[in-house]
Formats: C-alpha cells, structure tokens, sequence
C-alpha cells in the first residue's frame, strides 16, 4: 500500500496539472506513462513509501531541481531521506536496466534515420558535395565537483552528437562514449579521448560510421587529425594562424563560418542537460558514482521526448545561397583599413552612442538573421551586450555603451567596439541596430543606411580584424 500522506501526490491524476507535473519533472504525464511501460513490475515494486510512478517521479525531481533529499522526502510523505537515497538508487538502476538501453548509444539508432532525421539540410548542401554521409559533432561539456580525483566514471550521452567524460581542475567534462571506471582521463584532451575511442573502437563506433563520413570538429581536437583520416573519415576544422599571422585571410575566415554555422548543435545537447539541475552545481564526491547512471537517464530521456534540433527553415535556400556567393567575397572594410593604415589605436577615439556620425540604421530580427546567417548567436549577445555596457537595462537612454570611432577624414563614418567575446560582430549589431530601439515605436529599417551593411557580412565573427588591436570589430555606418 503507498503512502497517502503526501504534499506532493504524483498517483493521483487530478492533484497536479500537466504544467505542474512538468514543471516538477521535466516531462509530462503521458511521457510518464510512457517510461513506466518500459519498467516491468518485478523492478520497481509498490511499497508503502512510493508506487513505480512515485520512485521515477522522486529521482526526476531530484534531478530537475536539484532538490536534498530530505526536501523530498518532506514532498512525497516519505519518513527520512534514507529511504529517498534507497529509492533513487534502485530507480535509477531500473530505468538504465530498461529503459536506457532503447534511446541511448550507436545501437538505439542506425545511420540512415541519423542521415534523414537529424542532419540539416544546410550541413549536407555545404560540406557534403551531393553525397549522403553521417555528419557528427564531436565536443563536450562540463559538471562540477567539489575535489579534483584520481579515477574516472564513464557514461554517454549520444544525441546526434558525441560527448566524451575527463576530470580536471575540479571539472568534469561529460561526452558520448562508455569508457574503463578504472581509466584515467585527467591528463588528456579533447584529441586524446577521441584517438583513445577510436582506436578502441567503443560502443562497436567502427563498425557505424563509414567511409567519407565527416565530423565536424573545433581545434581542440587537432591532435586526432591523423587517426581520423587513416580511418577514412573526412574532417571539418577551422584552420590555424600561420607564423606572424594574427588574422586569418578571408578565404580561411570564410570557410571557418562554414564550420561553426553547424557546430550549435553541440551547445544545444549541453543546454537541454544542464537544463536538470543536479548537473549545473557542484557535485559532492558522494554523488560521482551516480553521475554515470543519471546522466544516462537524462540523454536517454531526451532523446525519447525532445523534438529534433534540426528543423528545415524557409530561409535555408537564401544562408546556403548568401554564404557560397560571400565564401568567395574580399574583405572590402580589411582592404580599406589596411590601404589608410586605419588600424593605428591613436586614431580611434571612444564616443557615446548618441554621437555617431551617422545613425545606425534600425534593424529587424529578420534582418539580423540575414546578416548573421543563423539564430545561435543571437541567443548569446544579449549576455556579451550586458557584459560590455556594465547593465542589465540595454534600453536605458543613459546606457554608457563604448563606441570608437575613426579621426582620419578618410574614414569618419567607420566605428569600431571592443568586445571580449567571440561573437563581436554580431553583439554590437544587435545592440546598435535592434535592442537598444526596443522601447521605441517600432520603425522599418533604413533602406539607405541597411545597404551599406553590406560591409559587415565580410567580417568574421571570430578572427581578430586587425593586426594591432585583436578586441575590436569595425563597421561601416555610411
């Protein structure tokens, strides 16, 4: 008989709500039911402190909300948090029993739904030359904990994208693939772990991926180069600065975009985990032998509920079209701060936004997204905005926003600002263009002054623009 004596009745369908219920657990009622089907009664028996539906429940909210488990023993009508901490550890076994092994790993889903479910259609058009290979987006993230330790715990997290696991600096870093507990990982890098997968072919990964399949990588993962292409697997990267090179060419800069438009992916995997809380604090030392159960219950979850990242868009016809025909653009701004020897810092002096030469002209979302080509960097630039303008308030008439602009007379309608983030084109459009127009009666943008914009679209968003002053971005406000 389960205990009645509950704040927080999770078997009485009429006492919550599907917002409250989700809210509670990150899932609803009838995704609920859903997990329950997998779990046959032998493994989750009803006993006076919870039913099956009450020990999944106990362990969501656990980690959803990061909640002791005496909060949830006081919630759920259970005696002392002893017998919570007994539920979550036989729930969690259960669910990796028989529910993680369905959505969870290369075996729960073959290549071609890979291929036609959760590839878009711009990463095919760009990097696949009329092919059909699995693309992969190899990278990770980070869980905290209290001390930095000598051991490693192993689990996976594969949703389209790999995640590997290390301990360092007191961070452990979660990727996609089951390695050795008794393997240590705290020396190695992004490059090593991936080697180390390959080599040793986990999870059967040699026998998935095939010839001229590609992945898309960032420069940590340099070092695995050479493993990748003996195995016949084509890479994406971002090439490197050459000696006494401190920004990249255009062509090189260009295709860098090329890679990062389809890197967001792995951002979005991370947020949906850290999104349950138990995985965004510190974790306590006795918790680490449950990291590996519970982040596998997680992605297991969200690979089973949560609607694919990759959508076909209307607009991907005009990216694809925009980025192939300014692949092969010069860097028309570059070549006029180079030829007017404009990069000299002596003759940039800081202004007030209300004292440009010229007004920035009013943008629209549809227009930042044109210029951008995606919707990833606008989700960030609010945060770098308020970083650089020191306020939370990017509309205040007041805002003291740090602008440059150029003394020369060659070039007195050119501003620059400087930023300490990697996406400084796109902040300091957004804000002059778009944010800072919010409290205002919305205007179409200028068609005179939205044409010269024409500048911005060759500036990278992640390559210093000059070679004396690495922070800044310039624009062109003509």
């Amino acid at each position: 008989m389960a205990n009645s004596n509950k704040n927080v009745d999770l078997d009485d369908p009429l006492s919550l709500s599907d917002i409250e219920y989700k809210n509670l657990t990150g899932f609803t009622r009838t995704q609920h039911d859903r997990v329950l089907s997998y779990i046959p009664a032998s493994a989750l028996k009803t006993s006076i402190n919870r039913s099956p539906r009450c020990a999944i429940a106990c362990l969501l909210m656990k980690l959803r909300l990061a909640l002791s488990n005496s909060v949830l023993a006081s919630m759920l009508g259970i005696d002392n948090k002893r017998k919570v901490t007994d539920i979550i550890h036989s729930t969690s076994a259960a669910l990796v029993k028989y529910f993680v092994l369905h959505y969870l790993g290369l075996a729960h889903i073959n290549r071609e739904e890979i291929i036609k479910k959760h590839t878009s259609s711009i990463a095919t058009r760009l990097l696949t030359e009329n092919r059909n290979p699995c693309i992969l987006v190899p990278d990770g993230t980070y869980l905290y904990i209290q001390v930095q330790l000598s051991f490693y715990i192993g689990f996976a997290t594969w949703i389209f994208s790999f995640h590997e696991q290390k301990i360092r600096n007191n961070q452990m870093q979660p990727k996609t693939f089951n390695l050795p507990k008794n393997r240590s990982l705290i020396n190695d890098n992004d490059a090593s772990i991936l080697k180390h997968i390959m080599i040793n072919n986990y999870d059967d990964i040699l026998q998935w991926v095939e010839e001229n399949d590609i992945m898309i990588l960032d420069r940590g993962f340099r070092d695995s180069l050479g493993v990748l292409k003996s195995l016949g697997i084509d890479v994406a990267m971002p090439s490197f600065l050459g000696p006494k090179q401190n920004q990249s060419d255009v062509q090189d800069a260009n295709n860098y975009r090329f890679v990062t438009i389809l890197r967001w992916v792995v951002e979005s995997v991370n947020a949906r985990i850290k999104r349950f809380k138990w995985f965004n604090q510190v974790i306590p030392n006795s918790s680490l032998p449950s990291v590996q159960d519970f982040i596998c219950i997680v992605a297991a979850l969200l690979n089973c509920f949560h609607v694919s990242m990759v959508t076909p868009s209307p607009n991907d016809d005009e990216t694809i079209r925009r980025m192939n025909y300014l692949r092969t653009q010069n860097n028309t701004l570059q070549i006029f701060l180079i030829d007017y020897n404009l990069t000299r810092n002596s003759i940039w002096n800081v202004i007030g936004i209300h004292n440009l030469v010229q007004r920035f002209p009013k943008l629209s979302m549809v227009d930042l997204r044109m210029i951008t080509l995606g919707v990833y960097q606008m989700k960030r630039v609010r945060s770098y905005a308020e970083e650089h303008a020191d306020s939370i308030d990017l509309t205040d008439p007041n805002l003291e926003f740090s602008i440059q602009s150029c003394t020369d007379t060659n070039a007195h309608d050119i501003i620059r600002i400087r930023f300490q983030s990697v996406h400084k084109k796109s902040t300091g459009i957004w804000f002059l263009g778009y944010e800072r127009h919010q409290l205002e009666t919305n205007q179409p943008p200028s068609s005179t002054n939205f044409a010269n914009l024409h500048y911005c679209d060759s500036i990278s968003d992640y390559e210093d623009s000059s070679d004396e002053d690495n922070d800044a971005r310039y624009s062109y406000t003509r």
